[in-house]
């Protein structure tokens, strides 16, 4: 099966691309990338598979917790969770600090 027609749909394209969107007028400095539709449908996938660590690491520590801030928002604390846990995994693992904030 195509990646295009496992995760993805226009309707969660579009509302990733308003995400990014967002993203980048609250903080500017978040979103270092170009948005293509190859982003769009990457950071599709790995919201749906919850690899938040994937997406610090190929978008920025900012960008994520720009994530986290729209779940926040959204009071989806579950998902808010679980960006927190792997990113103190990431700092155990690579003796790192970064801010879960």
């Amino acid at each position: 099966m195509e990646f295009d027609k496992l995760f993805s749909s226009t309707n969660e394209d579009t509302a990733v691309r308003i995400m990014i969107y967002e993203i980048r007028e609250r903080n500017p400095s978040a979103v270092k990338f170009t948005v293509t539709p190859g982003d769009v449908k990457t950071i599709l996938l790995y919201l749906k598979t919850r690899k938040y660590d994937t997406i610090m690491y190929l978008y920025g520590h900012p960008f994520l917790l720009e994530i986290l801030k729209m779940f926040e928002e959204n009071e989806n604390y579950e998902e808010c969770s679980e960006i927190v846990k792997q990113i103190k995994e990431h700092n155990k693992l690579f003796e790192n600090n970064i801010s879960t904030k």
